[in-house]
């Protein structure tokens, strides 16, 4: 078993742990995607973010190469908290993880009560993303071009031969993992609530889109928009941080975990 402190980076200092937020960043980016959080303490909770395989300090580790194996790396983990509740806040293909890990949570939490999910910036995955497919499979010289003008990248970065082969082969196995994912045929309703978030100037997730998450839950769903771009969660984050209270689970609950 994986351990927590290796999958699970703490951004708060606070003492509460009864209740838990789980941040799961986008493609390629792992805990230092939220550092801006660490500012500011969601009160009543404490605040983790995950580091999957081959991410940052792991980036020599083998990356996963679909979604449910990186809900699977971080069930343990996340249960080793020992939190009586537990939010799950995924962006954009991190939202995919956050669903399906918040699937398994469902197995040993009370997921009407215990549990909640937050979607960021990502469409619901009726059908697999033929444009994360053809990114993963472009040739090597136009992969790297690609990357080099995505946030947090950089020509220099990439250029390091000794780390560039291994963030090529991370990245790959992200988007190759996030665009063959859909929701799985035939799986019923969770009970858990669904809160999907995007940004008013993000132009590849239209709120319709957000709002066909509705079909992955029985329990209470909402749609909530906010200023920024694409990354708007990492960007300007304060306003969704002063959101997040009123979407944490009760915690308390004598049904809170299962075992």
């Amino acid at each position: 078993m994986v351990r927590k402190e290796k999958s699970l980076v703490r951004l708060d200092r606070q003492s509460d742990d009864s209740i838990a937020v789980i941040c799961i960043a986008h493609a390629g980016a792992g805990a230092s995607a939220f550092n801006s959080w660490r500012s500011q303490p969601v009160a009543g909770a404490s605040i983790w973010a995950a580091r999957l395989p081959g991410r940052e300090s792991r980036i020599t580790e083998e990356p996963l190469t679909t979604i449910e194996a990186m809900a699977d790396s971080l069930y343990d983990p996340v249960c080793a908290l020992r939190a009586e509740s537990i939010l799950v806040v995924g962006h954009c293909s991190g939202a995919l993880v956050a669903y399906e890990l918040t699937c398994r949570l469902a197995e040993a939490y009370d997921a009407e009560h215990n549990l909640g999910l937050v979607v960021s910036s990502q469409h619901f995955p009726v059908t697999a993303d033929s444009d994360a497919l053809e990114f993963a499979g472009l040739p090597l010289p136009q992969f790297k071009k690609e990357l080099s003008g995505m946030d947090g990248m950089s020509e220099s970065y990439l250029g390091d031969e000794s780390i560039a082969e291994l963030v090529v082969s991370s990245m790959r196995a992200d988007f190759q993992a996030a665009g063959s994912y859909v929701f799985p045929s035939g799986r019923p309703r969770q009970r858990f609530p669904i809160t999907a978030v995007g940004s008013d100037g993000d132009d590849a997730i239209a709120p319709g889109r957000l709002a066909e998450w509705q079909r992955a839950t029985s329990g209470r769903f909402d749609v909530r928009t906010f200023p920024g771009g694409h990354f708007y969660l990492y960007e300007q984050g304060s306003a969704v941080r002063r959101a997040l209270p009123e979407l944490l689970p009760s915690a308390g609950s004598s049904q809170a975990r299962k075992d």
